[in-house]
């Protein structure tokens, strides 16, 4: 026999243990491994995180701890070096986090993992949320007048102050937009405002540079009229 018969045999061996030989089959049983290499690649390639993630997941289920590291570290590279620093990125942060915890508490590691971390990215994208929200409903306030009172906004402020965490420039922007709503006199907070809008524009996707944009230009325009 060729070598090459001999190399299938033992492969059919490997698969199928003692059944008698079938090329039919290992056939078939090759072309579904072709198909899925090829997913795999696909995936492993993609500039989409939701991919990257479910190749990690694979990889951790199948525990391929070799692999996983090393595609973990290039998709941790890859979110840092996003352009966008928005409340996306920072969900996205969550979920390569809260996967790295899977794979932590798969391996049954000690310690507290990284759930700091994970509360982190919870923490800021969720403030990021609710300060973009109160900017909205706030500058509908100021011009129809309304009332709606946001719940915990006292704790919110007194937590971003204490943590610092208007230094992180969108969510620090959404911060002091919102101060500069509620205390039209209080110049400051418009100025430190537009400085982060004009230091970090590419933090913020197109959606909200325009809503930026919007928002700066009616101060400008209140200002003039006052």
């Amino acid at each position: 026999k060729k070598q090459s018969d001999i190399d299938k045999m033992l492969l059919f061996r490997s698969i199928f243990g003692k059944q008698s030989y079938n090329d039919a089959k290992l056939r078939l049983q090759m072309s579904r491994l072709y198909g899925h290499v090829k997913r795999f690649l696909i995936l492993e390639r993609s500039e989409s995180l939701e991919d990257k993630l479910s190749v990690l997941k694979i990889l951790r289920n199948k525990s391929l701890d070799k692999f996983y590291l090393e595609i973990y570290q290039e998709t941790e590279e890859f979110l840092k070096n996003q352009t966008q620093a928005n409340e996306h990125f920072y969900e996205q942060e969550y979920q390569l986090r809260l996967e790295r915890y899977e794979y932590l508490a798969s391996k049954k590691r000690q310690g507290e993992f990284n759930l700091k971390e994970i509360s982190d990215s919870i923490e800021i994208s969720y403030l990021i949320k609710k300060l973009r929200h109160c900017c909205r409903v706030a500058h509908v306030q100021s011009v129809f007048k309304m009332d709606s009172p946001f719940p915990f906004m006292d704790e919110i402020y007194s937590y971003i102050e204490k943590e610092k965490l208007y230094e992180i420039p969108v969510l620090g922007f959404y911060y002091y937009n919102y101060l500069a709503i509620i205390n039209p006199l209080e110049d400051h907070y418009f100025q430190n405002c537009l400085h982060i809008y004009n230091n970090h524009d590419l933090k913020f996707d197109p959606e909200e540079r325009r809503e930026a944009v919007s928002y700066t230009h009616l101060r400008a325009h209140e200002t003039v009229l006052d």
